[in-house]
């Protein structure tokens, strides 16, 4: 064979070569911002919710700090208790309609 045939194919070879590859990483650059798109929006959601966690701790704080520590506590637990109860007084009541209406 002839050495300019040869480096002739030698070049058409390393051109569709570096074709394939620069395709091949331009996909792969795709993924990798859809990634770290996804990625900043979790990182926001996450951001929002320690901002919320914050400010209810910092009226938890507030109220210990107005109302005493044993008060605050206690009127804290009242409160979770007594909606406890209004929540399961509400299911029951659904409950005991939806079985009447069964009827």
């Amino acid at each position: 064979m002839d050495s300019i045939l040869q480096s002739n194919i030698f070049f058409f070879i390393t051109s569709v070569c570096v074709v394939l590859v620069t395709i091949g990483v331009l996909i792969l650059i795709m993924y990798v911002i859809r990634i770290l798109s996804d990625v900043r929006s979790f990182l926001d959601r996450i951001r929002k919710g320690t901002d919320v966690v914050a400010e209810d701790l910092g009226e938890i704080r507030t109220t210990l700090k107005d109302k005493g520590i044993w008060k605050g506590f206690a009127l804290a637990l009242v409160s979770a208790i007594s909606g406890a109860v209004q929540k399961s007084q509400a299911k029951k009541r659904r409950t005991k309609k939806t079985s009447t209406e069964e009827e």
